[in-house]
């Protein structure tokens, strides 16, 4: 799929509503509660908190009910640092096998294993219930989206496998945004049969995250020519380079969905001292949350700038 295709109204609002959701988990818990009960937002609303939020580690999570249907949706937060963090963070130089399927074949990244286990450990702080106890309580019938933001998605991608192997009485639908590649090509294959016909990933065509780590060589071709924008720096492609050398072979998941991205212009001269940091400042936005929002047309939630998406890079003059 991609984004000359043309999504039901239905999908395309419940996407809008995935990503707000995906975006609120990196607020605080009180800025989570009132932006729920914010009627002008994409969620409008319609959300009601009934798990978490639950933070451990760098991971946190939190489910919410429909209160107009019996729909639940699992949110996942992504990394709170640098994009650079997420591919530290990632643990990608080692596969290992599904935590809940220790041994076998279907393999992710170390640090998507770390992080499942993260989630499942975590307990709802008023009825000390994990996920797992949470979700058998609700019975069988029931329809739960899993969505995230960036290592937020790659995790949801993670959770919705688990989610439709131990509860597959029920509807699971991930939908995701700016994830990365999970895992080797046997996890893809088993993803995908469970949900290439109702999961969505979506991405922007400019954010390199997405790329990493089954598209590492995307990231050369970023990002225009010079001027207006910025070309990938040689040592940013060396680094590039080391990685396909060194990592394990990831493949992407799922039914892609691309949204039409913009590239952010440079003001000023772009030379071989500040090329590296205008570089680093265009994929920060690219890969924003604010960006999936404005890219889906969602409202900006209320941790967004004033402006978005900047108008202009500012290439600061840089000395030996």
């Amino acid at each position: 799929m991609n984004s000359n295709e043309i999504l039901s109204l239905e999908t395309y609002n419940k996407l809008q509503e995935a990503v707000t959701l995906a975006t609120l988990a990196y607020d605080n818990d009180t800025l989570l509660l009132r932006q729920l009960n914010d009627p002008n937002l994409a969620t409008k609303a319609n959300w009601q908190l009934v798990w978490g939020p639950s933070d451990l580690g760098s991971n946190r999570m939190y489910v919410v009910k429909s209160k107009s249907s019996n729909e639940y949706m699992i949110a996942i937060r992504g990394t709170i640092e640098s994009v650079e963090s997420v591919f530290l963070d990632a643990d990608s130089l080692g596969l290992s096998s599904l935590p809940w399927d220790i041994g076998g074949a279907k393999m992710i990244s170390d640090g998507m294993a770390d992080g499942w286990n993260h989630l499942n450990a975590m307990v709802d702080p008023k009825t000390k219930l994990n996920l797992y106890q949470f979700i058998n309580s609700l019975g069988l019938g029931i329809k739960i989206y899993v969505t995230g933001h960036s290592q937020g998605a790659c995790l949801a991608s993670v959770v919705a496998v688990w989610l439709l192997q131990t509860f597959n009485k029920n509807i699971i639908i991930p939908y995701t945004f700016a994830s990365e590649s999970a895992g080797n090509y046997l996890f893809a294959n088993l993803y995908n049969s469970y949900f290439n016909t109702v999961g969505l990933r979506v991405y922007n065509p400019f954010d390199i995250v997405p790329m990493g780590f089954a598209d590492l060589d995307k990231m050369k071709q970023l990002y225009g020519k010079e001027p207006p924008y910025v070309l990938c720096p040689d040592g940013f492609k060396a680094i590039i380079d080391g990685l396909e050398y060194t990592l394990p072979n990831y493949v992407q998941i799922g039914t892609g969905y691309q949204l039409k991205g913009f590239i952010v212009p440079v003001k000023g001269a772009v030379d071989i001292f500040n090329r590296s940091q205008v570089f680093i400042d265009e994929i920060e936005i690219q890969h924003s949350c604010f960006t999936y929002l404005y890219l889906l047309n969602a409202p900006l939630t209320y941790g967004a700038p004033k402006v978005w998406p900047p108008k202009y890079i500012v290439a600061k003059k840089l000395n030996r």
